[in-house]
């Protein structure tokens, strides 16, 4: 709402003005309030006699503090108000036409001054609303000037990167947070006519205050007003967790892997031990009928005995077959591996 004209306190300056009293009497006749001059810090407005020898110092101390300034000035002295509105002054009125021009004036000023605050309330609330944004992000924001020189490091970059926001902004280049020569590439990939100011999702390492590498994936934009580049802003996502987890199910899916070779192995070496000892028995068996008939000298007691030694061998690993419970390789020829059976098999001594 705009302020009522009854509470708004005006400075009459110099004190010394010839023209105070008519200046009082015009404020008081719409409702008005003259205010100390002395007590700056209360001043909502004020009018500065220019044509008093020391108008200039009181526009200088009113413009100084942010006051919004209406200067009397003269018809026969044009320069005042071009002095004076290179001073700051907010509008001038002619002595010769105070009466009917000064309210009117005093009005337009306080109601700009009114809409100028109200403006101003409502770009504090928005910037307070974007820096509450920026900093309730749980990814870092880092925006940097095209010089480097950090202007935006929110919460979630203070977490990433192990800076705080007042260490960070206007001291640290965004160029230190990148590898050696990284950052020269992502403005040069961000200009290529082809990205058109965006760099999409990718995979990158940010370096911490320690020098620690973290991996993160980003998103980087050139911001322009207009044709002109003005700053950089990217986002950056924590990969470190999730880069734990895809290990972790990468393990998983190796172990399974392994635990499914094993449990394949295992069941195919019960299989072919089970068939395999049938037939072998029975090779063994006649092979030792056969040597209990032949005499030692006789030719056929040498092959036999080599028929039955070799069958004997054959158990054997028929056995270790029996016993595998696990999957274990061995180098054979060249890169080929094949299965190593006493690795894989239980022994029993």
């Amino acid at each position: 709402m705009p302020t009522p004209l009854s509470s708004v306190q005006v400075a009459i300056l110099p004190t010394g003005s010839a023209r105070r009293a008519q200046v009082a009497g015009l404020l008081a006749s719409d409702g008005l309030a003259e205010s100390d001059p002395a007590c700056a810090e209360h001043w909502q407005l004020a009018i500065v006699d220019l044509t008093d020898p020391d108008g200039f110092d009181w526009l200088g101390t009113a413009v100084t503090q942010r006051v919004p300034t209406v200067a009397l000035v003269s018809s026969d002295s044009p320069e005042l108000a071009a002095r004076a509105e290179e001073l700051g002054a907010a509008d001038f009125v002619d002595c010769a036409a105070l009466r009917s021009e000064l309210m009117p004036r005093v009005r337009q000023v306080l109601a700009r001054e009114a809409l100028a605050r109200k403006a101003e309330a409502e770009l504090r609330q928005t910037k307070d609303f974007f820096e509450r944004l920026i900093n309730s992000s749980a990814d870092a924001i880092i925006a940097a000037d095209l010089k480097g020189n950090i202007i935006i490091f929110n919460q979630g970059a203070e977490e990433l990167c192990g800076y705080r926001a007042e260490e960070a902004i206007g001291k640290v280049n965004v160029e230190n947070l990148y590898p050696p020569g990284v950052g020269r590439q992502v403005m040069a990939q961000l200009r290529d006519p082809q990205s058109r100011g965006r760099l999409g999702a990718r995979r990158q390492d940010l370096l911490t205050k320690s020098g620690a590498r973290v991996p993160v994936s980003m998103t980087v934009s050139l911001i322009c007003e207009g044709q002109e580049e003005i700053a950089t802003v990217g986002i950056f996502t924590d990969l470190r967790d999730r880069m734990q987890l895809e290990r972790k199910l990468s393990d998983f899916e190796n172990r399974l892997e392994q635990s499914e070779k094993t449990s394949v192995i295992v069941e195919l070496a019960g299989t072919a031990a089970h068939e395999l000892n049938q037939p072998l028995t029975s090779v063994m068996g006649y092979a030792d009928l056969l040597k209990r008939k032949l005499k030692e000298d006789d030719f056929a007691y040498r092959p036999v005995d080599i028929i039955y030694r070799e069958a004997e061998r054959m158990a054997e690993i028929v056995r270790k077959i029996g016993k595998i419970t696990r999957y274990e390789t061995k180098s054979y020829i060249g890169s080929a591996k094949i299965l190593d059976l006493d690795k894989a098999s239980s022994h029993e001594d």
